[in-house]
């Protein structure tokens, strides 16, 4: 079962100081949103479905999640970035 639920959509869109939409969680976390949806869709992420593609994250959720990972992106796994030269 997905942790995808709907929502009075007036409050999400409204109250943007208790919900998070996916473009403002992936500025937050510093992550592509594409991994944002990603997470949703695997239900590592609790979401609100406002609409047919619109969806909000409870800050409270956020928090928590943010909270046990001691770190905000921590949550995301990240690519190894650095080049290897050669010698």
């Amino acid at each position: 079962m997905s942790a995808t639920l709907l929502l009075n959509p007036l409050r999400a869109i409204m109250d943007p100081e208790e919900y998070l939409s996916q473009e403002d969680l992936a500025k937050r976390w510093k992550v592509s949103l594409w991994t944002i949806r990603r997470k949703r869709q695997s239900g590592e992420l609790p979401a609100f479905q406002v609409s047919r593609n619109l969806f909000r994250f409870k800050l409270k959720d956020i928090l928590a999640i943010e909270k046990n990972s001691q770190m905000s992106p921590a949550i995301a796994p990240r690519r190894n970035t650095t080049k290897k030269t050669k010698q």
